[in-house]
């Protein structure tokens, strides 16, 4: 592997926390060198007046709310970081993307590889014919956020209720007809919180310059190959900085030229407008929690395949408390379903365990772990003849797994996979003759829900699992975060995953892997299926099948003044609904 040298263009030795992050991360890895220092006078931020202003103010109203999380835009000083490395003073010309000369060409005597742009200057034609691989720099995509530092990232997202954010890590090379896409990934967005959504996603997007570093050691030219061919089809769709007295406009398709971009602006009256409606729905999300609640439920199917979202029935859990994450086992004969359960007035959940009874009902559900920390997501494998458990215990910072001492009630720890990591719905699945960790895992300060992590080994109950070479495998809140087992249907594996885009847990796709070695890891989505056929179920995020029944669980809204246990509970045990008759499909 080769080592990389990378210059880095700076407008100020104060920058961002989470620009600083990622230099630190490139400072201590093995593949890559910073081996220069770009000053760039005279840049400025490209985001629009309106669009600062809007976010100053989302920003003082969260304060108001105490929003407490470490802030990525936090300037720090980076003297120290970048103290052993040369120093290059530049100050463009009127001209946009010109450079003096002789500076030019001290810089190409550094022999860069990269230059990473982390200022606001336009300099970029100048800069990308002095590095090999050209500059790179990120683009944050939101129609506000036109700046290098990020600092109105997610704003348009959050403003018009999107899905999710896309940010990429992009390539300008001189020799190249237009701009390449290196790293992309699609972070959660909390429509409630512009500062939430922010933070989650500049901490994820400060991993991308390493990530990108490393393919490049590792490939050299190979590693853009596939980045020119998506440019070259012209499939990208991506917004792109704007706004209010913004010198940008908002990109909203591809094409292959020199930008490879058609621009068409958003303005004042797009801005005034998302203002408008953003308030709207915030009062009427206001009116609504008070004449709502929501939690969560379980909900089943025994028709062995659950062609249709309507022939499931619910479980609904006493008003105190929910039920999530369900898990079903077959033994002996019966099935039983083991679930996440939490009471409402603490949210700390714990590990219980329903019985299906001969008479179609479910009992009462019965604790089984119960630590002085938070439990869910009881994943259960068998190996030699044993049975085993393995609950996410994030809180702790942990990966566990009890084993089985009498079935279903009792269990004992086992082994501790991982330690010092906050990893959130662990699974494992034998395949090809090998053991395979899927988690999803919160570096630096971002959401643990974005991005997909594998590891593997000979044995299941090992500390020493070898990460994958491509760590992230995944790195897209709509399809990242484990929702269920991976299960095979002859040689196929299968891998169900939520769709965290709109909400937290919002629905869940299955997912087909195509390929699964220690190098490589390639899926594709198969099918999904999310609320809608059913207007009191917001959210679905857990899916289990074993034998003849399958269990989801489902985000549960209803009137606060309505008792919803004790008036539809049909059965001794647990209350169970039929869900309206419709047609709605998997799909």
């Amino acid at each position: 592997m080769r080592c990389v040298r990378v210059g880095v263009a700076l407008q100020s030795w104060h920058i961002p926390a989470w620009q600083h992050l990622a230099l630190e991360k490139v400072t201590q890895c093995d593949h890559a060198q910073l081996a220069s220092v770009i000053l760039i006078e005279g840049g400025r931020s490209h985001a629009g007046i309106g669009a600062a202003l809007l976010r100053r103010a989302f920003e003082w109203q969260e304060a108001r709310r105490k929003v407490s999380r470490r802030g990525p835009c936090e300037m720090l000083d980076a003297t120290a970081l970048l103290s052993h490395v040369p120093v290059h003073r530049l100050s463009p010309k009127a001209k946009a993307g010109a450079a003096p000369r002789q500076t030019l060409e001290e810089i190409r005597g550094e022999a860069l590889d990269v230059i990473v742009l982390l200022s606001d200057a336009d300099c970029i034609d100048g800069l990308s014919a002095v590095a090999r691989y050209g500059v790179w720099y990120y683009q944050h995509d939101a129609a506000g956020a036109g700046d290098a530092a990020g600092t109105s990232a997610g704003l348009w997202e959050v403003l018009t209720r999107q899905p999710c954010v896309k940010s990429m890590l992009r390539a300008t090379l001189a020799n190249e007809p237009c701009e390449i896409t290196l790293q992309v990934s699609y972070s959660a967005i909390d429509h409630c919180c512009f500062t939430r959504t922010r933070c989650g996603h500049l901490w994820k997007s400060a991993s991308f310059l390493v990530r990108g570093l490393r393919e490049l050691a590792e490939h050299g030219d190979e590693a853009l190959s596939g980045a020119r061919r998506a440019v070259q089809d012209g499939t990208w769709v991506e917004p792109a900085p704007g706004g209010w007295g913004s010198r940008r406009t908002r990109l909203r398709r591809t094409a292959p030229t020199r930008r490879g971009l058609v621009r068409r602006p958003v303005g004042s009256l797009a801005w005034t407008m998302g203002v408008l409606r953003y308030l709207l729905w915030r009062l009427y999300m206001k009116m609504a929690m008070r004449i709502y609640r929501e939690r969560w439920i379980l909900l089943f199917d025994f028709g062995g395949q659950a062609n249709s979202l309507s022939d499931f029935q619910k479980l609904i859990p006493p008003p105190d408390r929910f039920w999530a994450d369900p898990h079903v086992v077959q033994r002996d004969g019966r099935y039983y379903v083991f679930i996440e359960e939490a009471p409402l007035a603490t949210r700390r959940g714990h590990i219980s365990v329903l019985r299906h009874n001969e008479d179609g009902s479910f009992g009462a559900p019965v604790p089984v772990i119960q630590r002085p920390y938070h439990l869910s997501y009881p994943f259960i494998f068998e190996w030699r003849g044993e049975l085993f458990l393995m609950p996410e215990s994030s809180e702790h910072r942990t990966i566990e797994v009890y084993r089985c001492k009498r079935f279903p009630e009792e269990w004992e720890l086992e082994c501790v996979l991982m330690e010092n990591v906050a990893a959130v719905d662990s699974t494992l699945v034998q395949h090809q003759g090998r053991w395979w960790l899927f988690t999803s895992i919160k570096e630096n300060d971002g959401a643990a829900w974005d991005e997909l992590f594998v590891f593997h080994a000979e044995s299941p109950l090992t500390r020493h699992w070898q990460p994958h070479a491509r760590n992230p495998v995944v790195s897209d809140v709509r399809c990242a975060r484990l929702a269920g087992a991976l299960y095979h249907e002859g040689p196929a594996l299968y891998r169900p995953s939520q769709d965290g885009s709109y909400r937290y847990g919002y629905g869940v796709r299955l997912n087909r892997v195509e390929e699964l070695t220690p190098q490589t890891y390639r899926e594709v989505m198969v099918q999904q299926f999310a609320p809608g056929w059913d207007r009191s179920i917001r959210a679905v995020h857990s899916f289990s099948r074993n034998g003849h029944l399958t269990m989801i669980d489902g985000m549960y809204r209803h009137r606060r003044e309505r008792a919803t246990h004790a008036r539809t509970s049909r059965r001794v045990g647990v209350g169970r609904l039929p869900l309206a008759k419709n047609t709605s499909k998997l799909s």
